[in-house]
């Protein structure tokens, strides 16, 4: 098989848990990409490299070829979906989150810079309460189509894809508070030497 493309791995493993939604075009893969991974310093090529390679090693199948290559269809194969679940516990238990192009700059910045940061962060917030209105929106309309199985919980699948767009509303509605925050530490809104609930862990 071959040897996925260097420095795109992270992303090749992301486009492949994509198609576990079904199946997907080429062009739509590179939309939610940038969606939904604003902050990632992947080449704006990685999806042209990484579909191929998925291709190559067994994972995806091209099922429908279209007049431009935004419009190829791509489906996940038993392969790729076995690679996903053998994937998925490992990334779990990953320590801690990557340092940020954010948190690299705040850290290296001068005081003259603190006005451009705010702004950024303030609109990195507003970016995210936006996207888990967008995920709320759809909890509810899953649920509402009925694809949340019984409201018992009784149907796994149903249980099951109910815990992933829940998790998704908690997943922004937290970054959107982490934002928050760290606008306040960044403005000296917060004593530095009173204990907060971040310090209780550990």
């Amino acid at each position: 098989m071959a040897a996925p493309p260097k420095g795109t791995l992270a992303a090749i493993k992301v486009i492949l848990s994509f198609l576990l939604d079904g199946p997907e075009t080429h062009e739509n893969i590179k939309k939610r990409l940038r969606r939904e991974y604003p902050h990632a310093n992947w080449s704006r090529s990685v999806v042209n490299v990484s579909l191929p390679a998925l291709v190559a090693q067994g994972l995806i199948v091209l099922i429908g070829s279209g007049a431009r290559r935004g419009d190829d269809l791509y489906e996940i194969t038993e392969e790729g979906i076995a690679d996903c679940r053998r994937s998925a516990p490992e990334a779990s238990r990953s320590v801690g989150p990557l340092r940020e192009p954010l948190e690299i700059w705040i850290e290296n910045s001068k005081p003259e810079e603190l006005p451009r940061i705010i702004a950024t962060i303030k609109a990195l917030e507003r970016e995210a309460s936006d996207k888990q209105s967008d995920a709320q929106m759809r909890l509810n309309s899953e649920r509402q189509l009925g694809r949340c199985g019984p409201s018992n919980g009784s149907a796994y699948q149903g249980r099951a894809h109910y815990a992933v767009l829940l998790d998704n509303v908690m997943y922004w509605r937290q970054r959107a508070e982490r934002y928050k925050q760290l606008r306040a530490s960044l403005r000296g809104s917060h004593d530095l030497h009173q204990r907060r609930p971040a310090d209780d862990h550990g």
